[in-house]
């Protein structure tokens, strides 16, 4: 073994705590790496395979009636990058399942031969449709309810019931997260279903004659896609084209691939963010270790050693240290990371088959992106080493000139302190560059604490504010079709204890210039109280006699201003495009909706009062007989319960609490590793002054306590730029969690600023057990014969 490379090694064994503590911090951010670009890997392939599997749709369009011909479907199919078209029948309707009534479900057809060619799916349970009467269930749906083969279920369609025999449960690409809208974010796997049936069946029921009112299409690999939709819209437009969506704009693929992109995201910035913490406090500690070991630099200079042979020194200790920490890193990051596939993401999403993803090249970038970060920490500090002269560094350092500290100046303070507390101060303030290096400690802990408080506090405050702030209803019940207004009325009003306030909610998509976005166009009266509405200053808004209210999350994709005018296009009963002046942007954070006074629509569509629903609000001990009364209404199709979709929305999000949760388990790990790191590089290179301590008579207890004194101020100092960096760091990663679904605005709560300073708090009072056993086993005849120490 050469000389360097021992005394490397004594080095390693002579600083082994604070290498192992290095090593753990780097532990934490390549596990974190490893395990959600696994995860990441394992959920995009699976959505990949899958989709190509079973042929998921690249586009598809409704119209409002069952008006798509056969022979207008081989039109579309000849269209030049068309490679296949399907035409389907689908319709709302209710279902009745064991106790359960009025669940909403969606009825599809599938061919009477064979399986779909397009949205094919995989038969989970049970057997394919082979006769009339029969019905296939989504898995999940049909999972809640615990049906299975020979079950059967109960549905109500235009106002007729159907009873159909479960033949199985399937899993598809077009439904691997089911809901029934977007604003239906909070449902449960037993709030929507999808019933499929036999085409001819299906057509019987609508009366559609052999037309279909969705077509679904695959196009060609290379086609240009915009120019094939302009060609289908073209055919769909004179029988009633409603809406048309293309593959990444269909809502199972909005909240499957956002969600991989958020675990993506984590994954880019995360790891990135403990990293270059590992890569400061290497920096420290090489640091400290280099000006320690001047006068050895010096004599190794004098011996011939070149400057980069000593610089290549001191970085392999941190290449050790990378190696150390990363490589079993990459094995717990595999573990954790299939762990997180199939207990955390496969809970929300299903996939009929998972494909999991080699490591090979994940290994080896792991522990190059560990290399990077820890021998720029090391350089950083390393470099130092080719300014030392031989001949300076053999002398050890003139001694500082002592100086007044600030507060010595103020007497009437001074004079009242303890020798104790002076000593403290003076340690503190004169070693400016010790305290600086410690404060960087400290304030790495306090950010990378607030940075995961600050994901979990923003769901809760989300939540929070969709459900306890803009939502002040308790039922919100769907009609099975539109009722006069006055009717809805009385529908639900039977009594003085109910308040009802109905709706009429319009699928349209909204236009600015070449952007375009669907959503739901919400008409209310201006007096409405049951769904507030607020803007981002918080200020309650009303809805306005004249013109629109947009959401936050479409103002921002489409670029849209207060003032602008925009074109909404409006399908009810027919299609209509209407130009609108906004007035407002609205704040919301589940799904984005438009709000419009019911008069205007009055006034754009030229129809009577309707209504679609109604918002219903009552006593809380009238609510058990006010959710009874409503699901037993005939003119009602569906009921969503508040409290319970507050449940359910809780029950969804536990990925999120679940990924939180590990990246905490990590901060208590770099946070205890940080502080524990910096207080030993303290005590080390003070180990004379200490000695000159015990020599003068000071007892163990009293130097320990005067390191302890000075830890708590320097992590007190450390408080404000530690929260104010945390805030900051918070404030960009927490938007790009962002998704079409949701809109998140950073938050960290009074909790979290509590919890992080006791456990600096904590972590201080851990590592000083460490000082007390260092300060006890300090040999004062070794260290102050030893110029160095």
């Amino acid at each position: 073994m050469r000389k360097l490379d021992k005394m490397l090694f004594r080095e390693i064994l002579k600083t082994k705590w604070q290498f192992i503590a290095a090593a753990a911090v780097i532990f934490a951010g390549i596990t974190i790496f490893t395990a959600t670009i696994i995860s990441y890997r394992n959920l995009k392939n699976s959505m990949d395979y899958s989709y190509e599997k079973y042929g998921f749709l690249d586009y598809y369009a409704k119209t409002l009636g069952n008006n798509i011909s056969p022979d207008l479907i081989e039109k579309i199919r000849i269209i030049d990058g068309v490679d296949n078209v399907m035409g389907r029948l689908t319709v709302d309707a209710s279902s009745d399942i064991k106790d359960k009534k009025k669940i909403p479900v969606s009825i599809i057809s599938v061919p009477d031969k064979g399986m779909p060619s397009i949205n094919n799916f995989s038969v989970m349970s049970g057997n394919y449709i082979d006769g009339n009467n029969q019905c296939l269930l989504s898995n999940r749906f049909g999972k809640f309810y615990d049906l299975k083969n020979g079950d059967s279920i109960n549905v109500s369609i235009n106002n007729k019931n159907y009873s159909f025999m479960v033949a199985g449960l399937a899993l598809g690409p077009e439904f691997f997260k089911l809901m029934k809208s977007p604003s239906s974010l909070s449902s449960s796997d037993g709030d929507f279903g999808l019933v499929f049936v036999r085409e001819s069946q299906m057509s019987a029921i609508l009366g559609s004659k052999g037309n279909y009112n969705e077509v679904h299409v695959l196009f060609k690999k290379g086609s240009k896609n915009q120019a094939i939709i302009k060609n289908i819209e073209n055919l769909l437009e004179p029988v009633g084209l409603m809406s048309s969506t293309e593959r990444n704009k269909q809502l199972s693929h909005i909240m499957v691939s956002d969600d991989i992109d958020q675990v993506k995201t984590l994954a880019s910035i995360i790891p990135v963010l403990f990293l270059l913490v590992a890569a400061a406090i290497i920096y420290i500690m090489q640091k400290r270790i280099i000006t320690n070991q001047r006068v050895i630099i010096g004599s190794m200079k004098a011996f011939g050693y070149s400057d980069n042979r000593i610089l290549f020194h001191y970085i392999k200790y941190s290449i050790v240290l990378s190696l150390m920490g990363s490589i079993p890193a990459i094995i717990a990051g595999i573990l954790l990371g299939r762990l997180m596939t199939y207990e955390m993401y496969l809970k929300m999403y299903e996939f009929p088959k998972v494909i999991t993803s080699s490591s090979f090249d994940l290994f080896a970038f792991s522990i190059l992106l560990s290399l990077v970060f820890c021998v720029a920490g090391s350089f950083s500090a390393a470099k130092k080493v080719l300014r030392i002269v031989p001949a300076q560094a053999m002398r050890p350092e003139s001694p500082k000139a002592g100086k007044r500290i600030l507060i010595e100046r103020l007497t009437f303070i001074w004079n009242k302190l303890g020798f104790g507390w002076k000593v403290t101060l003076r340690n503190v303030f004169r070693s400016r560059q010790r305290s600086l290096l410690t404060i960087m400690g400290f304030v790495f802990s306090i950010m990378l604490f607030l940075v995961v408080f600050s994901i979990t506090d923003t769901v809760d405050d989300l939540i929070d504010f969709h459900f306890n702030t803009l939502q002040l209803q308790d039922y919100t019940a769907d009609f099975k079709k539109p009722l006069p207004y006055d009717d809805a009325v009385k529908l639900v009003s039977k009594d003085s204890k109910v308040k009802a306030e109905p709706i009429l909610e319009l699928p349209v998509e909204i236009i600015k210039e070449d952007e375009k976005k669907d959503t739901k166009l919400i008409a209310v009266n201006s007096n409405m109280t049951l769904n507030k509405l607020i803007d981002d200053e918080g200020n309650d808004v009303a809805v306005p006699d004249d013109g629109i209210l947009i959401s936050n999350g479409i103002s921002k994709k489409l670029s849209i201003n207060k003032g602008d005018t925009i074109s909404v296009k409006i399908y009810f009963n027919d299609v209509k495009v209407i130009k609108i002046k906004v007035q407002s942007i609205i704040k919301q954070a589940i799904g984005f909706n438009c709000y419009i006074n019911m008069n205007s629509v009055i006034k754009y569509m030229n129809f009577p009062r309707y209504a679609t629903g109604v918002m219903v609000k009552t006593s809380d001990g009238n609510k058990d007989f006010m959710e009874k009364s409503l699901l037993n209404t005939p003119e009602i199709e569906s009921v969503e319960n508040r409290e319970k979709s507050l449940s359910s929305i809780r029950a969804l999000i536990k990925l999120i609490y679940y990924f939180a949760g590990f990246m905490a388990v990590f901060c208590v790990i770099m946070g205890f590793s940080i502080i524990f790191i910096t207080t030993i590089i303290n005590l080390t290179e003070r180990n004379r002054e200490l000695a000159s301590l015990k020599v003068l008579g000071y007892s163990d207890k009293e130097i320990g306590r005067t390191i302890f004194r000075e830890n708590i101020i320097l992590g007190i100092i450390a408080l404000i730029p530690g929260i104010l960096l945390g805030i900051s760091i918070s404030n960009v990663i927490i938007p790009e969690l962002n998704s079409r679904m949701m809109y998140l605005e950073s938050v960290i709560s009074v909790r979290s600023y509590i919890v992080t300073i006791l456990s600096v708090l904590i972590y201080i009072s851990l590592a000083q057990l460490t000082i007390k056993r260092s300060i006890r086993n300090l040999d004062m005849v070794e260290v102050l014969k030893n110029r160095e120490a």
